[in-house]
């Protein structure tokens, strides 16, 4: 067994193995070594403490070990030792060289000064493309990190390296391709889960562009592998480019057919952007909703299914947007408010606590507003269609 230093802090105490970064639940360690065991005598040769670190049948030799060696900086002398270990023979048979090629590659990818220099990382590069001990490899697109280059291990057959990447993949114009065909065609459970997450977090910037990436999709998987990646994406700026239509292709008498296929394939996408819309609005999406409808009455009339689909999600509710609608509509129509009531009354059954109580206390208010608004507000909470 190895002790997994890749997330470990330089500031930890010897002995504490403290996590700053999600680690793979196969590769993380603790120490078990007590405050009061007492350590082998001080070592200051890398590679000896590298061999301390491999050697983990000690658990106290070993905590010292890596305690040393998340406090020193290699040197070009030691990045060039930690090298020749990992470029050295690769024999997961050999319990002694595998460990150690092991912790040389969590080293490197502590300390990433090294990589400074693009020859640095064309260098870690070259080792995780031809590596294939699944620990080695995770540990060296570990490294990688944070840069681009990482993209291409997201399929990688190992399923370490792929989960190491999809943690490690930064989300820009430069890697979406890469994330969303990932998503599209999935790797596993797990690594879908981070890479959504990841989607879900992209700036709205960037929605259209998942969504060309998408179009490029269509025809060559399944319409439910294409509605994933749309579920994951962040559901106002998705809301405005298909559904408000401001992404939608603009009609010419004179459009070619190439022009024609692209407006007929965008449609789809839409189609398929409202069903994971309609089946799931969050918080968002609703406050969206909700502030637009009670400023806008053509919104509302367009988009009433979602206004009604946001009337069962009544976990997106809150206070805080139940004050926003109150400040939203105190100007507002009868007509705006009846709508608005409609909905309120028909989550009224299923708010709880203060959210329920100031869901009921706007709708006393609104009745006063006029006493046919108080009589449609009354037959709404009776049931009268």
């Amino acid at each position: 067994m190895v002790l997994d230093i890749r997330y470990l802090r330089a500031a930890a105490e010897a002995g504490e193995a403290e996590q700053p970064e999600p680690a793979a639940p196969s590769q993380a360690l603790e120490l078990a070594a007590g405050p009061e065991a007492a350590g082998p005598a001080p070592a200051t040769d890398l590679g000896e403490l590298v061999r301390r670190a491999a050697g983990v049948d000690d658990p106290t030799a070993a905590a010292a070990a890596v305690a040393r060696l998340r406090e020193l900086v290699p040197s070009l002398e030691g990045v060039a030792l930690l090298a020749d270990l990992i470029e050295g023979a690769a024999d997961i048979d050999d319990p002694a060289g595998h460990a150690a090629r092991v912790v040389a590659a969590q080293v490197l990818g502590h300390h990433r000064q090294w990589l400074s220099q693009r020859s640095g990382v064309e260098r870690l590069l070259a080792w995780a493309r031809a590596e294939a001990d699944p620990e080695v490899g995770a540990a060296l697109v570990w490294g990688l990190r944070n840069r681009d280059v990482v993209q291409e291990f997201l399929l990688h057959p190992i399923a370490g390296m792929a989960r190491e990447a999809a943690m490690g993949v930064p989300v820009n114009e430069r890697t979406l391709d890469a994330l969303v065909h990932a998503l599209v065609v999935g790797r596993s459970p797990d690594i879908d889960r981070i890479l959504g997450d990841k989607l879900g977090a992209v700036r709205s910037g960037l929605v259209p562009a998942v969504a060309e990436l998408l179009l490029r999709w269509l025809g060559e998987t399944g319409s439910e592998e294409i509605a994933n990646v749309l579920a994951h994406l962040p559901q106002v700026p998705l809301f405005r480019l298909f559904i408000a239509g401001e992404g939608a292709p603009r009609w010419r008498p004179e459009q070619t057919a190439e022009e024609a296929q692209r407006a007929r394939a965008w449609h789809q996408l839409a189609g398929l952007a409202e069903r994971a819309l309609l089946a799931a609005p969050g918080a968002e999406l609703v406050r969206y909703l909700v502030s637009h409808t009670a400023r806008d009455e053509a919104f509302a009339r367009r988009h009433a299914a979602f206004l009604e689909a946001a009337g069962h999600s009544q976990a997106a509710f809150s206070p805080e947007l139940l004050s926003d609608l109150a400040r939203l509509t105190a100007t507002a129509s009868n007509d705006k408010l009846g709508r608005l009531a409609r909905l309120l009354v028909e989550l009224s059954g299923r708010l709880e606590g203060d959210t329920a109580r100031r869901a009921e206390a706007l709708l006393e208010e609104w009745k006063t507003r006029s006493p046919d608004l108080k009589l449609r507000i009354y037959h709404l909470q009776q049931g009268v269609k």
